[in-house]
């Protein structure tokens, strides 16, 4: 990282870096969440399991899994210009928008949307079902991972969190994981 503050309630990450394949799981600190706050930067690959914080100039979250049981899953901070999320899945909590945020081919599952700023998003689905593994694991379900497998749209994203070729089928999926199945990936690793 080349600018970055662990602290005690969280940890921030300033200055137009790209982070990729970052699996954070940020723990409660007295009774407030922890959270990861990201600065003029942009997610890629990853999964956060707490609160996200999108700050500065063009922040950016493209094929980020988040994950919240309570409270706001991801704020885009007053004064932030240009903030992007894209082939994105939010599950739980709150979308807090003090400043605009656009983007498209993302996936929430929340509670509400609250804060002066607006949002302009494309392409997005509004209800799923829960599609993780379990509440630690943000891989996608076998079965309710389905609604967000081929949903996402070309990106800068060639690989998923966990290093493997993104874009199995005719669309990337939605969120950090990219979907193999068994079957699929029992076919091409045979010599």
């Amino acid at each position: 990282f080349p600018s970055h503050d662990i602290g005690m309630y969280g940890m921030m990450v300033f200055g137009q870096t790209i982070i990729r394949s970052l699996v954070l799981v940020l723990i409660l600190y007295s009774s407030s969440m922890a959270d990861f706050t990201c600065d003029s930067c942009t997610v890629e690959s990853s999964t956060i399991i707490g609160k996200l914080i999108m700050s500065g100039t063009s922040p950016g979250l493209n094929h980020v899994s988040v994950r919240v049981s309570s409270g706001d899953a991801v704020e885009v901070d007053t004064g932030t210009t240009g903030a992007t999320i894209t082939n994105s899945v939010v599950y739980g909590g709150n979308l807090l928008l003090d400043a605009n945020v656009s983007g498209s081919h993302n996936a929430f599952s929340v509670s509400g949307k609250t804060g002066i700023g607006t949002e302009s998003f494309t392409n997005e689905i509004w209800s799923i079902t829960d599609p993780f593994v379990s509440a630690t694991d943000l891989h996608l379900h076998k079965s309710n991972g389905r609604q967000l497998i081929d949903k996402g749209t070309s990106s800068t994203s060639t690989t998923d969190i966990d290093g493997e070729r993104r874009t199995k089928g005719s669309a990337p999926d939605i969120g950090a994981d990219e979907y193999w199945s068994v079957d699929f990936l029992h076919i091409f690793s045979k010599p």
